[in-house]
């Protein structure tokens, strides 16, 4: 009779075993996810910029000439009175790719000016980045229009730019389109992507899910999920531009020499014209351009 008891223990298990080992390892999963995330805010707090690419913005670390970020050059639409705006456009360099926002050409040179300020018409300087880690001049043309189209009240435009000139183009001639194109960017999102593309379907369609407002109302309130999704996404857009690279690389290589020199030289004339009319344009308005 003794026996009874730990009988009926072992009849217990055996019977609810496999419901009380889930129970167990959903309370030990939801303990690890509350601990973490208790976790990651505390880090957060104490560490604010560590984070940030995945926490305070959408802005997913492409590799080099892939990404997709907007144009601030918004806050050149007002001015406070004794106030110089300074617009910076560009490529990768001039928007800062791979350093903290605080070390971008456009944060140094506004702390820079505003320390060494020694004018008496100039109050405070504010530098605006308007780059983006694939333009060329093309495009930031259309930057400079866009500003004047919206009524900017930049004092100085400032276009750092040499290198995607020269390479943009030789990418589209590997592609068969004008030598002005946007450049790859443009490839991918006009149908003419390589390799397997459903992971570009997958990187969207997890985009779509971070974006939804009602997802960032709820479940992505937790920054846990949401640095988990970013991560995601970064994993998938990384392995299609590989496979992107791949092939692009492949069709340049086989480009003999002297038509790549045709290229460049077909290049610098858009270059060249392009300075030209974005020098023309800021004159007319007002606004200083330098050419770096």
């Amino acid at each position: 009779m003794s026996d009874a008891p730990n009988s009926s223990a072992l009849l217990f298990f055996v019977k609810y075993g496999k419901w009380i080992s889930a129970a167990l390892l959903l309370f030990s999963s939801l303990f690890s996810f509350i601990f973490a995330e208790a976790y990651l805010r505390h880090y957060c707090a104490s560490h604010p910029k560590i984070l940030s690419p995945f926490l305070y913005n959408r802005e997913i670390p492409h590799p080099y000439g892939g990404q997709r970020v907007a144009i601030d050059f918004f806050r050149s639409l007002t001015k406070s009175p004794g106030e110089y705006v300074i617009v910076v456009s560009g490529g990768s360099t001039a928007f800062g790719s791979g350093a903290p926002v605080e070390r971008n050409i456009c944060a140094m040179l506004e702390k820079y000016l505003n320390e060494k300020n020694r004018s008496k018409r100039v109050s405070n300087f504010k530098v605006i980045n308007a780059a983006n880690p694939s333009y060329h001049t093309g495009q930031e043309k259309n930057v400079l229009d866009e500003m004047f189209f919206l009524e900017s009240k930049a004092d100085m435009f400032v276009c750092i730019d040499g290198f995607n000139n020269l390479a943009r183009p030789l990418e589209n001639h590997a592609y068969g389109l004008p030598l002005n194109f946007p450049g790859y960017p443009w490839i991918i999102e006009h149908g003419y992507q390589p390799g397997p593309s459903s992971l570009l379907r997958l990187g969207q369609f997890l985009e779509l899910i971070r974006d939804n407002d009602a997802f960032r109302k709820t479940i992505f309130k937790s920054r846990l999920l949401f640095v988990a999704i970013n991560v995601s996404i970064t994993r998938v857009y990384m392995k299609y531009y590989d496979e992107l690279f791949q092939d692009m690389n492949a069709r340049i290589s086989v480009i003999p020499d002297a038509e790549k020199i045709k290229v460049f030289n077909d290049s610098l004339r858009f270059y060249q014209e392009d300075i030209i009319e974005m020098d023309a344009l800021a004159g007319k308005k007002g606004v200083f351009p330098i050419f770096v």
